[in-house]
């Protein structure tokens, strides 16, 4: 295949709505993926075909993960395959193992794995759509498996993992990945597209300005303030604030520079780290709103499966908070 694309990013939207695409919720048909934009007319009939029938049973924010999936999907069989844009002759099972198979080296096992699991649910549900036998409850697209997140005695122990690091990039780079995760809550998407020109310092503290499809300005929180402001200091402007010497967006940075990290013990994961951000402020009682905006999330439905790892409050506190609960100004 001669281009991957990164489906995460979002371009113009300022185009007249087509027939199909007014069938689509709003936040699909302002969907631009960051490919040129003559492939994208020519896969987007097949991407909004499909997300026409399958997309409104799914939330935003799963129906935005199909669509990127089926934007790699599509340009492959497009570019690569030789066969036409039809749902009747791609969504074939020796065709979508050919597709993983090709893209695999550029996939790591987990997100291949969810990326072929989700193109064959595509498949059964057109196939039942075609027969009749389709029910909303047939559509098995399970939301992410919840992670559990990181105790107060890991989080002390990935703090000494980054300052063992054994150069001053791998250093900083780990201290990035902390201060980022943790302390911000980004995903990998957010964290590869970061420029140390997107870090702003002040009396309000420090606050991460994310690009592309999520954007927004993040506030750390004021624990982890120190691992960014650290690291910051001597990268050159307009360098990576994760990797400095990249010199292109790649989702497997961040897994690929934790694996080859120096340290024997468990290394962080960003998923949990941000999961741990995420129940550090349920925990706090962030201003829910404000949650949801900093998290880059359209819903709060998101938020539900991490519930169980945060502490009921108290009788008192509970009254307390009803009775005059904090304001956000």
């Amino acid at each position: 295949m001669s281009i991957v694309p990164d489906p995460n990013d979002v371009g113009s939207d300022s185009h007249d709505l087509s027939p199909i695409e007014e069938r689509l919720p709003s936040p699909l048909a302002r969907y631009r993926p960051q490919i040129p934009e003559q492939y994208w007319d020519a896969i987007r009939p097949f991407v909004y075909n499909i997300m026409a029938d399958v997309g409104p049973v799914l939330d935003t924010e799963r129906a935005l993960e199909l669509m990127s999936v089926l934007v790699r999907f599509g340009l492959w069989v497009w570019q690569s395959s030789g066969h036409e844009l039809r749902r009747e002759l791609v969504f074939d099972t020796a065709l979508i193992e050919q597709c993983f198979a090709q893209l695999a080296p550029s996939l790591t096992s987990n997100a291949l794995g969810t990326y072929r699991s989700r193109i064959r649910m595509v498949q059964r549900v057109l196939r039942e759509l075609q027969d009749g036998s389709y029910r909303i409850s047939h559509l098995s697209y399970q939301p992410a498996r919840v992670l559990a997140p990181y105790t107060d005695k890991e989080l002390i122990g990935f703090r000494s993992w980054a300052r063992g690091q054994n150069t001053r990039n791998k250093r900083r780079d780990a201290q990035v990945l902390l201060g980022a995760g943790a302390g911000a809550g980004l995903t990998t998407e957010d964290l590869v597209r970061l420029r140390v020109n997107d870090v702003l310092i002040g009396r309000d503290g420090v606050v991460l300005c994310v690009k592309g499809r999520r954007a927004r300005e993040v506030p750390v929180l004021a624990e982890w303030e120190d691992l960014i402001i650290e690291a910051v200091g001597d990268i050159e402007s307009g360098r990576p604030l994760f990797g400095v010497r990249r010199t292109s967006y790649n989702n497997n940075a961040v897994s690929a520079f934790t694996a080859r990290s120096a340290g024997r013990g468990p290394k962080p994961s960003l998923p949990r780290l941000r999961a741990t951000w995420i129940c550090t402020h349920l925990g706090l009682g962030t201003p829910i709103l404000c949650l949801r905006r900093a998290s880059g999330t359209d819903g709060l439905d998101g938020f539900n499966r991490y519930l169980s790892f945060v502490e009921e409050p108290d009788l008192a506190e509970y009254r307390r908070a009803m009775r005059t609960p904090r304001s956000i100004s």
